[in-house]
């Protein structure tokens, strides 16, 4: 018998993602907020591509970009309640023509750097249609 590798269950890859509430806030789930280091950059300076695809991507950059960049927008800022961390985001969405009332948006974040700055893109993700649960008699089969 050729040996075994033996996996331990409780290690836990973090899955950072923000999600569109239903107020037009993007909450972040405690994974993007390590991830961000929200605690400590309380603001961002938000982009897109500029494409057509542009609104499935969306970049949330240090703001010491603009001493790199001139007229930029002012930065969004990270609010806290609790432990939780969201921005406002209703505009931005709103520009982008992303639906999100009744709808669920979920965005996952990684990270890159942009001029030497540090850059998280925030991806949409793209929603499952309703895959219909396999019961244990049809696993069986």
């Amino acid at each position: 018998m050729s040996s075994l590798r033996f996996i331990d269950p409780t290690i836990r890859k973090p899955k950072p993602s923000a999600r569109v509430h239903a107020s037009g806030k993007l909450g972040f789930n405690s994974d993007a907020a390590k991830f961000m280091n929200l605690e400590e950059l309380p603001s961002y300076v938000v982009a897109t591509s500029g494409s057509e695809q542009s609104k499935f991507q969306i970049f949330f950059i240090d703001p010491g970009i603009a001493y790199e960049v001139e007229d930029l927008p002012p930065p969004i800022k990270v609010a806290k309640a609790g432990k939780y961390y969201y921005v406002h985001f209703v505009n931005i969405l709103d520009q982008l023509n992303i639906k999100f009332q009744g709808e669920k948006v979920i965005f996952d974040i990684k990270q890159t750097e942009y001029s030497g700055f540090n850059m998280f893109v925030l991806t949409k993700r793209e929603q499952k249609k309703d895959v219909p649960a396999i019961s244990e008699d049809q696993q069986d089969e």
